[in-house]
């Protein structure tokens, strides 16, 4: 992969970059007419949509009202290589290259990795990635979640 050819990747792997608020105005609107039907089901499916997108939802008895979360929570700077997850709004690293995204083989959760943009890495990409995929068996092992971000050695 070549470095200009990352973030096409990284995008078309992510997902949509960011839901319009006409599209927000849909789903909540469907979301509204599922909780009137009683069907909360499908309702919490929704609003789990619209929250993994980065919309807040607040019910209200004059109806839903949303707004977009504010940024990362959490900068990471390291020196070292870095594994973020994706699609998770917590911890972002700037300071860092990616070398490609790794899934876990377990669960597929997608995982950008890369070096500090200054500093590089005495690891390789390969390197990096096999004890990424050692962290991520490790957690499930332990039956942990995931984290956010994994500092790796390098």
């Amino acid at each position: 992969m070549k470095p200009n050819e990352i973030s096409a990747k990284l995008l078309e792997i992510a997902g949509p970059e960011r839901l319009t608020d006409a599209a927000v105005n849909q789903k909540i609107a469907e979301m509204e007419a599922a909780r009137k039907a009683r069907n909360f089901k499908a309702s919490d499916a929704l609003r789990d949509e619209l929250i993994a997108a980065g919309i807040t939802v607040q019910i209200a008895k004059d109806g839903a009202r949303w707004r977009r979360q504010a940024g990362y929570k959490t900068k990471l700077n390291s020196l070292s290589p870095v594994a973020i997850k994706l699609n998770q709004s917590e911890v972002h690293a700037p300071d860092h290259d990616t070398w490609g995204v790794v899934s876990c083989d377990r669960c597929k959760e997608k995982f950008a990795l890369g070096p500090n943009r200054i500093h590089g890495s005495r690891t390789t990409p390969e390197e990096a990635v096999k004890e990424l995929e050692d962290l991520l068996k490790a957690d499930h092992e332990h039956a942990q979640p995931h984290k956010n971000s994994y500092e790796l050695r390098g």
